[in-house]
This record gives C-alpha cells, structure tokens and sequence, in this order.
C-alpha cells in the first residue's frame, strides 16, 4: 500500500499535469482529439491514487500476486495503443501533405501555362 505521503505527491503531479493539458487546450496547442488520451490517462492514475483499492481489487481477480506489475502492465499497454493511434495520425498527415504538394505543384504548372498562353 502506498503511504499517504506518496499518494498525495502523485495527486499533486496528476492534477498538475492534467492542468498543463487543460492549458495547452485553452491556448490551442493542443486539439481536443489530442488531449483527450492523456486527460484519460491522468484521470485514471488519480483514480487509482484516491481509490487505491481497485487495483488491488483487479489484481486479486486476475491472480496477479504483485498489485503494482498490474499497473505496469496497464501503462505499458496504455502507451502501446497511445503509439498506435499517433502512427496512423501522422501517417494521415503525410498522405495529406503529398497530396497538397502534389496539388501545389500541379496549379504552379498549370499557372505557367496560363500565362504562356496570354
């Protein structure tokens, strides 16, 4: 079980980061879609730190004897998807960028044309 001490310190670190998302957000930094992974994230941790009971709960009922390689296993798994889904944005984006350049460069010709033909 972790000392009230700690618990209070990650409380203090969640809330603080969560307000640095919220920041971020009202300062357009960061799209919503984009915050809202992590804003799940930091309201999970605090979750857990103000009930630290369900993890042990979760782990009992998963026959995992050591509740704290529960929460590994979860933050690895949490950072894993979070990857996931920032590959297949950028992946998008560069797709979408190509083909800007691609039309770009197709009306820079076309313009040429244009005024040859004038």
């Amino acid at each position: 079980m972790l000392t009230l001490s700690l618990r209070l310190f990650i409380f203090i670190i969640g809330s603080l980061f969560t307000f640095i998302i919220m920041y971020f957000l009202l300062k357009k930094r960061i799209s919503e879609r984009n915050s809202i992974p992590y804003v799940l994230g930091l309201s999970i941790i605090i979750t857990l730190i103000i009930f630290p009971d369900i993890l042990d709960f979760l782990s009992y009922k998963l026959g995992i004897d050591y509740p704290p390689a529960l929460l590994f296993l979860f933050a690895i798994l949490y950072l894993f998807i979070l990857n996931i889904y920032q590959t297949i944005q950028l992946s998008i984006f560069n797709e979408q960028i190509r083909e800007l350049s691609q039309h770009m460069v197709l009306n820079k010709n076309s313009y040429k044309q244009d005024d040859a033909n004038e």
